[in-house]
């Protein structure tokens, strides 16, 4: 074989998996805007879900520095290679009790800010399909702290909303996104 055909061969393969590889972008694309991909955990014996494009990492718990005249679901800070992350006691929050001192934190991205979440353990990551999420009923606030229950493996799994529990936990930080929106807007008219 000469060294004309090889080349081509190789452009031919080449352009195979590139073809191939934007078919699957478009149609992991597609099946993004129907499906959600969540970590499950566990708090106070309860299952919990929260979408990963939320998480940034999890890490085993650390002691944290109480703040003092912080909202009561604020458990303090902690310095995770030397950056400050305000760690929210997630079970305070839900009135549902408090993680194990044993447990983890998972850390989002929430606005422009990084929140750990205190949880007991990590149960795994699912991908699901955004119609199997059930609504809660008219008992829940449409802007609460839930996005929806689901069933996996047997167990009612509930959506959480961190950004409506960070922007309860700490108001001033949605005045201010919202304070930067509209300077935003007037720029950009």
């Amino acid at each position: 074989m000469g060294k004309d055909q090889l080349e081509f061969k190789r452009w031919k393969a080449y352009n195979y998996v590139i073809q191939n590889r934007w078919r699957g972008v478009l149609m992991g694309i597609s099946n993004e805007l129907n499906s959600l991909e969540i970590i499950e955990f566990m708090l106070c014996n309860n299952y919990y879900g929260v979408s990963t494009s939320l998480i940034n990492e999890i890490l085993a718990y650390q002691s944290v520095t109480p703040i003092p005249n912080a909202h009561s679901c604020v458990e303090g800070i902690f310095m995770p290679r030397n950056k400050m992350i305000t760690a929210i006691d997630l079970g305070g929050c839900l009135q549902i009790g408090t993680a194990n001192s044993n447990g983890f934190f998972v850390v989002a991205q929430v606005d422009d800010t990084e929140v750990a979440f205190h949880i007991d353990s990590v149960v795994g990551i699912h991908k699901v399909e955004k119609e199997e999420i059930r609504d809660m009923g008219h008992f829940v606030p449409k802007d609460g702290y839930t996005d929806g229950a689901i069933r996996i493996n047997k167990k009612l799994v509930i959506l959480l909303n961190f950004e409506n529990i960070v922007r309860d936990v700490n108001p001033e930080e949605l005045t201010m996104q919202l304070e930067e929106d509209k300077i935003k807007e007037v720029f950009d008219e």
